[in-house]
């Protein structure tokens, strides 16, 4: 990961912590997320989970409960960490840490006896870390549609303006109607 700076970290912790991301499988490529590696610590017992989706201020997570999480979840009051686990690109160590969190509901994921989806409050703001590989995420997104706003369609009257603004006459005398562009890309009409 590159040098990021506290006010860049700020930034994306009050523009973005009310977004969560959902952990598609192009979002845990992209952030580098092991999945392998995540679990709930309860008490000193840890379970292994998967994270549905995450924001700065919480998380659902999926969760086998028939090994006595929820009795363990009773015993501590509710209070979990939840470990994360990511390798960024470039990188040869992962990054990991835990958020303290507190599980405010649970209910059956589909329709399965055995698995629930969990939902955490995290108790602080998490780990610059976190924020950092989340936010660089949430900002391309942003960054993306903006992007996506300024593209110029290319329809016939574009092209024809195009076309008259580019427009070499030596060309046109071996062409009907060419458009040139710089890199000697030719397109008709």
């Amino acid at each position: 990961m590159g040098v990021v700076t506290s006010q860049k970290i700020t930034s994306y912790y009050e523009r973005f912590k009310d977004i969560s991301v959902t952990f598609t499988k192009e979002i845990i490529q992209v952030t580098g997320l092991l999945t392998q590696q995540i679990h709930l610590k309860c008490g000193n017992d840890f379970w292994p989970c998967v994270v549905y989706s995450a924001s700065f201020q919480n998380a659902k997570v999926v969760a086998n409960i028939k090994t006595g999480l929820l009795g363990k979840l009773q015993a501590t009051n509710n209070f979990v960490s939840l470990r994360f686990c990511f390798k960024p690109q470039g990188e040869s160590n992962p990054v990991t840490f835990f958020v303290a969190a507190r599980v405010l509901a649970t209910a059956p994921y589909g329709n399965s006896e055995d698995v629930n989806i969990l939902t955490l409050q995290f108790s602080n703001r998490p780990p610059d870390d976190f924020i950092e590989i989340i936010g660089r995420v949430l900002d391309a997104n942003v960054n993306s549609a903006k992007r996506k706003e300024e593209r110029i369609p290319l329809t016939q009257d574009n092209l024809r303006r195009l076309y008259t603004y580019y427009r070499k006459p030596d060309i046109d005398s071996k062409c009907s109607s060419p458009l040139y562009f710089k890199r000697s890309f030719f397109f008709r009409l």
